[in-house]
C-alpha cells in the first residue's frame, strides 16, 4: 500500500495545486498569500538546514512563538525527514520552556524573535543538555553566536542535495513520533503526548471529510500551535483540503483579524465565545426598547428553527418562514460585526461551554458545535454536525473510532488516532492505554442515539463530607453568569457545603463605572460593593433554585482580580488548574468554611 500520511500530502498538493494560496499574513495593512509551491519549497529548504545542522531521524526540534508561517515550517520541515516537532507554550516561564526543551531531547530550538529568546530562554540557556542550535524566526541578529537569523539558518543548508532530503523523506516509517504535545497539565509538569504520523494523517482527514471543508474554505490561526487542535486545523488541514489559512497579528489584533477574514471555519475554546457573546449582548442592551423586543422576536423563531434541525427534524413553516426572513434582515448585521457573518461551522472544544452560550449563538444565528478530544487522541473523538445535534453533548463518535463507558462512568476511547504514549513514562501511558482503550479521565454517558454527554473530569469530582459526589464543571459553567464575574471554581472536596470562589470581570466592570462616571476604584468602593454584592446575591439566589439542595453554593468569595494565564490560574488552553487554586487562595477558603 502506498503511504499516505501529511508530509506526503503537502508533496501532491505543491504540485498539482501549486499556484493556490495557501497561508496568508498581515504585512504593510494588506493581507500577503503564500501558494502551495513557495510553502512546500521553503519546507524543503527548512529541511535541508535540519540535515545540515546534523539532525537526523528521530532528532527533535522545538518552537516557540506565535502563530506565523516559520513556525509550520519549522514543525513539517522536521517531519519530512522523519524528526520530530515539539510546540512549546508562548505563555511559558524561563522555567516551564527548559523543561519541555531539555526533556523532549530537542537539539535544534526555533524561537519567535530576540525579545522571546531574551526573556524566555537567555536565562537557561546555559543548562540545555542537547540544543545544538537556536534560531530566530525573524532577521534580529544577537550577540550569542549559537543565535542565528532565519535566513542564515536557510542559507547554512543550501549545501544539501535534494537527493539527500528525498532519500530521508522516503524513510520516514508512518508509526514513527511526527510530533510531541505537552499538556498543559493542571497539575505538576506536563506530559509529552507522542502522535504518530498516521494517526494524524487518519484524525485531520476523518475531520474534514465529516464537516465538507475544501478549498473554498478559509479559517483564522489564533489559539496557540503547541495545542493540538490549533495544529489540527492550521498546519494538517489545509494541507489535507486545501482551506486557506489567515495568520492572526496578534492576541491584540484577533477582534480586528476576525472581521476582516470572515472565516468559513471557526474553532475557539468557551472562553473566545464567551468573550464574544459578552459584546454582542453588551450592544444589544444598547438598543431601544422596541429594538430589542423585534430582535428577541427572530431569536425565538432562530431558536425553533434550530431545536427542530439539531434533531433531523423539518421545522414548522412558520418557523421556517421567520427565520428565512431574520436570516436575510436581521442576523447579517449582528454577523457580520464580530466576524461570522461567512461562517458554516463554528466549533467549540477543550472545555466545557454554557448551554446558556450555545442557545444563545443559535438564537442569532450562529450554530456552535461541541467537539470532544484530548491530546491523547490527536484532538477530536465526537463531534456534533448540523442535523445531528444535542445541546449539552459533545456529538457522535468519528467514523472508524471507537467510545464506550466504564462501570464507574469513565469514558473510554479507541482508534487509529490513539496516541503512542508518553516520552519516557511507560507507566503513566500503561495506566491510561488498557487493552488498547484509552482511559480519558473524563466522566460521562452515552445516550439511546450514540451522543456523548461530559460530566466532569473524574479527578475533579468532590465528594462531600456527606459522601455526596458532585460534578462542579456544570455548576461553574452556571456561576459565570453572574453579574461581574469572569470565572468560577466550586470548592466543597471533604467539606459540609459547597461554596465558591469568583474572579471579577473587569472589563464589564470598567464598562459599568464609565457608564456611570466613575474609575473602577471608585466603583468597587466600599460605598458601593453593597449594591454589587446585592446583583450577585440575587442572580446566585436564581441559579441555586435550579440545583438541588447538595450542588447549591452557600457562601462566595469575590476575588480582587480576575484569573488569568500569567497569575497561573489557568492553563494555556484556559483550563482551572484546580489544585493550584485551592493552593494559592487557602486562606479564602478557610474563611468561606
Amino acid at each position: 500500500m502506498q503511504r499516505d500520511i501529511c508530509i506526503d500530502r503537502l508533496k501532491k498538493r505543491a504540485l498539482h495545486h501549486k499556484d493556490e494560496a495557501a497561508y496568508f499574513f498581515k504585512q504593510k495593512n494588506s493581507w500577503q498569500g503564500v501558494n502551495w509551491e513557495v510553502y512546500h519549497d521553503r519546507v524543503v529548504s527548512f529541511a535541508k538546514s535540519l540535515i545540515n545542522a546534523g539532525v537526523d531521524s528521530g532528532g527533535k526540534i522545538a518552537i516557540l512563538g506565535f502563530n506565523r508561517l516559520e513556525w509550520l515550517i519549522a514543525a513539517v520541515g522536521s517531519q519530512y525527514i522523519g524528526a520530530t516537532s515539539v510546540g512549546v507554550y508562548t505563555s511559558s516561564s524561563a522555567d516551564e520552556v527548559f523543561y519541555v526543551v531539555d526533556h523532549s531531547d530537542a537539539e535544534v530550538l526555533i524561537v519567535e524573535n530576540l525579545e522571546r529568546y531574551r526573556k524566555q530562554i537567555k536565562p537557561k540557556v546555559d543548562q540545555f543538555k542537547k540544543i545544538k542550535l537556536i534560531v530566530l524566526m525573524s532577521e534580529e541578529k544577537t550577540e550569542d553566536e549559537n543565535v542565528l537569523k532565519w535566513s542564515e539558518f536557510l542559507q547554512a543548508g543550501k549545501t544539501i542535495k535534494a537527493s539527500v532530503v528525498d532519500e530521508k523523506f522516503s524513510a520516514v516509517d508512518p508509526n514513527s513520533i511526527a510530533t510531541m504535545i505537552y499538556t498543559s497539565g493542571t497539575t505538576g509538569n506536563p506530559k509529552s503526548v507522542m502522535l504518530s504520523h498516521a494517526s494524524i494523517a487518519w484524525t485531520v482527514q476523518t475531520m474534514v471529510q465529516v464537516w465538507g471543508c475544501s478549498a473554498k474554505d478559509k479559517e483564522i490561526s489564533y489559539l496557540p500551535l503547541a495545542h493540538i487542535a490549533e495544529q489540527m486545523l492550521t498546519i494538517y488541514a489545509p494541507i489535507d483540503c486545501g482551506i486557506s489559512c489567515y495568520f492572526v497579528e496578534s492576541p491584540e489584533k484577533f477582534k480586528s483579524n476576525l472581521k476582516e477574514v470572515e472565516p468559513t471555519v471557526f474553532f475557539g475554546v468557551p472562553r473566545v465565545y464567551e468573550k464574544i457573546y459578552e459584546g454582542i449582548k453588551g450592544a444589544i442592551s444598547e438598543k431601544d426598547a422596541l429594538s430589542q423586543k423585534v430582535l428577541m422576536y427572530f431569536r425565538e423563531s432562530a431558536s425553533e428553527y434550530f431545536s427542530a434541525r439539531y434533531e433531523g427534524k423539518m421545522p414548522s413553516l412558520w418557523t421556517s418562514l421567520r427565520y428565512l426572513l431574520a436570516r436575510q434582515k436581521i442576523f447579517p448585521k449582528i454577523k457580520e460585526q464580530i466576524g461570522l457573518g461567512k461562517v458554516r461551522i463554528c466549533a467549540v472544544g477543550a472545555a466545557p461551554i454554557s448551554k446558556d452560550i450555545l442557545n444563545f449563538f443559535s438564537s442569532i444565528d450562529i450554530p456552535i458545535y461541541e467537539l470532544y478530544g484530548q491530546s491523547e487522541n490527536c484532538g477530536p473523538t465526537t463531534l456534533s454536525l448540523p442535523n445531528s445535534t444535542k445541546i449539552g453533548s459533545v456529538g457522535k463518535v468519528m467514523p472508524g473510532a471507537e467510545v464506550k463507558i466504564a462501570s464507574d462512568g469513565e469514558i473510554l476511547l479507541k482508534g487509529p488516532h490513539i496516541f503512542l504514549g508518553y516520552y519516557k513514562d511507560p507507566a503513566a501511558t500503561a495506566e491510561v492505554v488498557k487493552e488498547g482503550w484509552l482511559y480519558t479521565g473524563d466522566v460521562g454517558s452515552l445516550d439511546k442515539d450514540g451522543f456523548l454527554t461530559i460530566t466532569d473530569r473524574k479527578k475533579d469530582i468532590l465528594i462531600t463530607a456527606g459522601g455526596k459526589n458532585i460534578s462542579p464543571q456544570n455548576i461553574e459553567s452556571m456561576l459565570k453568569h453572574l453579574p461581574y464575574v469572569q470565572s468560577a471554581v466550586v470548592i466543597g472536596d471533604n467539606k459540609k457545603y459547597l461554596t465558591a470562589l469568583l474572579s471579577p470581570d473587569f472589563e464589564h466592570i470598567k464598562k459599568m463605572a464609565s457608564e456611570k462616571g466613575l474609575s473602577i476604584d471608585d466603583f468597587m468602593s466600599a460605598e458601593n460593593l453593597d449594591s454589587i454584592y446585592s446583583e450577585i446575591n440575587s442572580a446566585l439566589l436564581g441559579i441555586n433554585q435550579k440545583l438541588a439542595s447538595v450542588e447549591q453554593i452557600k457562601k462566595y468569595k469575590l476575588l480582587p482580580h480576575e484569573f488569568s494565564i500569567d497569575s497561573g490560574e489557568y492553563t494555556p488552553t484556559l483550563k482551572v488548574k484546580r489544585k493550584f487554586i485551592n493552593q494559592k487562595y487557602h486562606r479564602e477558603i478557610a474563611e468561606l468554611y
